[in-house]
């Protein structure tokens, strides 16, 4: 349960971020979004450490980093993912997941 936790709050993340595009999020701004899914159990940590994730798969950059503040922009490669075909990474919950789940 905790792996899929994870994933999808990594994917409700970078959906965020991507809405922004090409503007910054705030990591305080993702905890906000994150809290009215209460599913993902987010929290501080959590959140950053979800956005290290995604800036370690190319999909944003962190261009603030410091204690009080975390600033993210979603990257191209970030953006045709979750408008891809391909769900093959590992880790991170796709889109697609979710669309077959709802036509069962």
């Amino acid at each position: 349960m905790n792996s899929y936790r994870n994933r999808l709050r990594r994917l409700r993340l970078l959906q965020f971020i991507s809405q922004a595009y090409p503007e910054l999020v705030s990591d305080q701004m993702l905890l906000t979004l994150a809290k009215t899914d209460p599913e993902l159990r987010p929290t501080i940590e959590r959140v950053r450490r979800s956005m290290q994730y995604l800036s370690d798969r190319g999909f944003i950059a962190i261009e603030t980093k410091t204690d009080a503040v975390w600033m993210a922009r979603c990257l191209p490669d970030g953006i045709d993912y979750l408008e891809g075909d391909d769900p093959e990474i590992n880790g991170m919950a796709h889109p697609s997941d979710f669309m077959k789940e709802v036509s069962k």
